[in-house]
């Protein structure tokens, strides 16, 4: 017999295997997905916290409002006053302004030189003045140009 004289017969089809189809790409059971989109959304979550927290930071805070100091504490402090002292250091040292309706000659006088001179006293200039709420005749004022203390007045003690 000769293999050219049997009939012809189909191709056998292929075998079945036992297990689950053969996966192509990204698949992922249920229990993946949930846990993928949990940590996604935690992700999203700590970056807009960090976000907000760096956007607080960048906000400036109000200072705290200081209260005047009792004059017998700005009248022991005068005697640290020196010309030339920064504005800051001259406010942390007699804290915050307390004046009534302080006015002197002085104060002209030294508002004449000036406007006289204009080059001597850098802009902005202009009086801080302290005065003891009980006695008005006891004050302490600092005339302020470019933030330097250029003149110390005190009257009453």
């Amino acid at each position: 017999m000769d293999v050219l004289s049997l009939p012809p017969f189909p191709p056998s089809l292929p075998a079945k295997s036992a297990g689950p189809p053969p996966r192509c790409g990204l698949h992922f059971s249920p229990r993946e997905a949930r846990l993928f989109r949990d940590l996604t959304v935690l992700a999203v979550i700590l970056g807009l916290l960090f976000a907000l927290g760096t956007a607080l930071e960048a906000v400036p805070q109000p200072a705290p409002v200081r209260r005047p100091l009792d004059f017998k504490v700005v009248r022991e402090r005068f005697l640290s006053l020196y010309n030339y002292m920064s504005e800051e250091e001259v406010y942390r040292l007699l804290g915050p302004e307390r004046s009534t309706r302080i006015w002197e000659p002085e104060f002209d006088s030294t508002d004449d030189v000036v406007v006289a001179h204009p080059d001597r006293y850098p802009d902005p200039h202009h009086w801080g003045r302290w005065a003891d709420p009980d006695d008005e005749d006891r004050w302490v004022a600092v005339f302020f140009a470019g933030g330097r203390a250029y003149e110390i007045l005190k009257k009453g003690f």
